[in-house]
């Protein structure tokens, strides 16, 4: 009793905010309710209403075509003739105002015993109901009854309620059925003769979608009773299941609810095409502002709940791209504080947040992170350098022996210029390789213990093969011998390419990672990788979701490992002890990633959890 006269209650609040909305003159044309007076996001919620007012409702049957006369049980008889006003009971009775003293009836035609007339109301757009309310006009009510919803426009339908004198032979259902929270999408019959049958006073049947479910109190966090009271469509199926012709005569349809847009929007506006959607804040989108809106994937899409607003967040991009992705691992690595990956960097930079320079660029000190030009190109010297590649901080790039200069374009002092691209500088005070450059190249040139720039145009990456130069070569080949690398990098293609549980368990690490950057350090060559995720870290160092790994210049020059800059490897490898970092060497897995290894590795750490290593 206490539920139905709530319900009266909540029907005259909604019906009456629904036709005058009298209560918007209370707030100020510039109040945002997702805002609180502070200035933070907050929850905001739609108005409670009657969605069904004013909606048009699908009839299955509807006297008056052809005309009828009807009688109830107390020989009280009436004309239904569809085509006279006075006389017809249209569907637009359902949902009109609901006057107690004066009521307007819809009413069914002749519904013979075991058929059945059946109400269908379109929301046109996801609400969330409280109830569902059917008033009837006369004596004759249906000896069952049943509520459905759907979620999908009416493509498919799932009981909400059922009301029936024999629940068991009607619907097949107990009733006596018991709501737990192992069932609380279930729908019960209720055995109601109080409820259903001509002696009743009362000519309203009411359900409420939330009674007697046990996680009614914790809605905000359960999604069950949240997709539970979801729905775009509602129908209602009278059955007549005794032996006479039956009529059934309704004069009002009410639904109560709030148009669902899981706590991101204060109310549903009509758009360009028509439709009802949430009017989206909170940087979501969607119909129900069920998704972040583009470039906004720095955290999970999650409902509002009275605490947290849960708004999403935009990428960290640096101003040089306006696309990013969600990654769960990383954001999981970071503490769930973010895990958004920019992707499609601009401006020559790379790097999960667009904070790096790719490869042959350096960041310009003189500038801000976010700047368009922070990136400039090394631009080191094609003789002097040993590559394209520079200081990522400096601008320094790598030099060759005897070479100096930020660009690797001057010799350093107590070296002397050379046509050789080999060795562009030597040492002046190498009395043998003076004497033959003096002959064969300099004659007249004198000892010059300063400075001097590396002509290009003068130092050709061919050199002329003549016997001068044969000698000269044959003679720095004395002081520089080259590295046979043939033996030290014999075993490359095992050790890189083969996969088995023997490394995996053998291994420091193994993780899925992209190569982001790239950074030159006399010996050493470092890559920045985006750990995507860890299979295995024997000491917890993998802490931060970008990490540097080092290797050797001796593998790189040998490609073992070869990395390649915005790809993706499967990495297995030993710690560096003496820069407590990670390492890679000839003797390491790298292999560029493919989908079905995930399985694969989920396998071996289930060998190692089982001690099988």
């Amino acid at each position: 009793m206490f539920l139905t006269k709530l319900i009266y209650v909540l029907l005259f609040f909604s019906s009456f905010c629904t036709a005058n909305r009298w209560y918007r003159m209370f707030y100020s044309n510039h109040h945002d309710p997702c805002v609180d007076r502070h200035n933070r996001y907050q929850r905001c919620i739609p108005d409670f209403i009657n969605a069904a007012f004013h909606k048009s409702i699908y009839a299955s049957s509807t006297c008056g075509n052809p005309v009828r006369e009807f009688c109830s049980n107390k020989s009280a008889c009436h004309l239904c003739d569809s085509s006279q006003i006075n006389t017809s009971y249209p569907t637009d009775y359902l949902t009109d105002i609901n006057n107690p003293n004066n009521l307007t009836c819809w009413q069914s035609d002749l519904i013979k015993p075991g058929e059945n007339a059946s109400l269908v109301l379109s929301l046109n757009k996801k609400f969330e109901l409280t109830y569902i309310s059917l008033q009837f006009c006369s004596d004759i009510k249906p000896d069952s009854m049943a509520i459905f919803k759907s979620m999908d426009r009416g493509l498919s339908w799932i009981p909400l309620q059922y009301y029936s004198n024999n629940c068991e032979e009607v619907f097949n259902k107990s009733s006596f059925g018991l709501i737990t929270r192992s069932n609380e999408q279930e729908a019960l019959c209720i055995d109601t003769k109080s409820q259903l049958s001509s002696s009743n006073s009362d000519s309203r049947i009411a359900f409420s979608t939330l009674e007697g479910r046990p996680s009614a109190y914790e809605f905000d966090t359960s999604p069950v009773l949240q997709d539970w009271v979801t729905a775009t469509d509602i129908k209602i199926v009278l059955l007549s299941t005794n032996s006479d012709k039956n009529f059934y005569s309704i004069a009002d349809f009410s639904v109560g609810g709030r148009c669902k847009c899981n706590g991101h929007a204060s109310k549903c506006i009509t758009n360009s095409d028509g439709h009802l959607v949430c009017d989206c804040k909170h940087n979501t989108a969607g119909d129900e502002c069920e998704r972040c809106k583009d470039f906004h994937f720095d955290r999970p899409w999650t409902r509002a709940t009275p605490r947290d607003a849960n708004e999403c967040v935009a990428c960290t991009c640096n101003n040089h791209s306006r696309q990013c992705r969600f990654n769960k691992e990383l954001y999981l690595l970071s503490g769930r504080k973010s895990g958004g990956i920019c992707i499609q960097c601009k401006h020559n930079t790379v790097g999960r947040y667009c904070n790096y320079c790719k490869e042959t660029f350096y960041q310009d000190p003189n500038l801000p992170i976010t700047h368009p030009e922070i990136c400039k190109a090394c631009n080191c010297h094609p003789v002097g350098s040993r590559g394209k590649v520079c200081n990522q901080t400096t601008g320094q790039c790598l030099c060759k022996d005897g070479v100096t200069g930020l660009r690797c374009d001057r010799c350093v002092k107590g070296y002397q210029q050379t046509k050789s691209p080999v060795a562009p500088c030597i040492k002046t005070y190498d009395t043998k390789l003076s004497t033959l450059y003096n002959i064969y190249h300099r004659p007249d040139d004198t000892d010059d213990y300063h400075e001097q720039d590396v002509n290009v145009e003068n130092n050709p990456t061919a050199a002329t093969t003549t016997t001068a130069t044969t000698t000269v070569h044959q003679t720095l080949s004395e002081y520089h011998p080259p590295i046979d690398m043939g033996q030290y990098c014999g075993a490359c293609r095992y050790y890189s390419h083969r996969l088995h549980i023997k490394k995996f368990c053998k291994r420091d690490y193994t993780i899925h990672a992209r190569v982001t950057n790239r950074h030159d350090a006399g010996q050493w060559v470092s890559y920045l990788l985006t750990i995507i995720r860890v299979y295995k870290d024997r000491l917890n160092r993998i802490q931060d979701s970008e990490q540097w790994v080092w290797v050797s210049r001796k593998d790189v020059e040998c490609s073992c490992p070869r990395l390649q800059l915005d790809r993706q490897y499967l990495l297995m490898g030993f710690y560096d002890q003496t820069q407590s970092s990670l390492s890679l060497d000839h003797t390491s897995v790298v292999i560029q990633w493919r989908p079905r290894m995930e399985q694969r590795m989920n396998r071996f750490r289930k060998l190692e959890l089982n001690k099988k290593c």
